[in-house]
């Protein structure tokens, strides 16, 4: 099981995006799941920077249930789709929220 106190942090570029929580996979795979969101009501933008454990990661971006099917109409927010977790672009529009899984690579 990973390290959940490993370090995971935004690199804010523009706006106020927050990392609201992180956790384990609801599946047991080991993987983390943290949900992030723009806190103020403009656009964002950030850069995800890991660390520890986590290093070498990679990170795609899921629905809310921690599913890989995204739903109709709802923007994305990691930028480029699966890759690795450090170093990884994230655009949110005003208020959004978005769910990212970590996974070993």
């Amino acid at each position: 099981m990973p390290d959940i106190a490993a370090p995971i942090t935004l690199e804010p570029i523009e706006g106020t995006p927050v990392i609201d929580w992180i956790k384990l996979a609801d599946d047991g795979s080991g993987d983390i799941v943290a949900r992030l969101y723009e806190a103020a009501g403009a656009k964002a933008k950030a850069m995800l920077h890991v660390g520890g454990t986590l290093d070498g990661w990679t990170v795609r971006e899921t629905n809310t249930l921690e599913q890989d099917e995204s739903y109709p109409d709802e923007p994305a927010g990691l930028i480029g789709g699966k890759q690795q977790a450090e170093g990884a672009e994230l655009a949110l529009n005003p208020f959004q929220l978005t769910t990212l899984r970590l996974s070993r690579a």
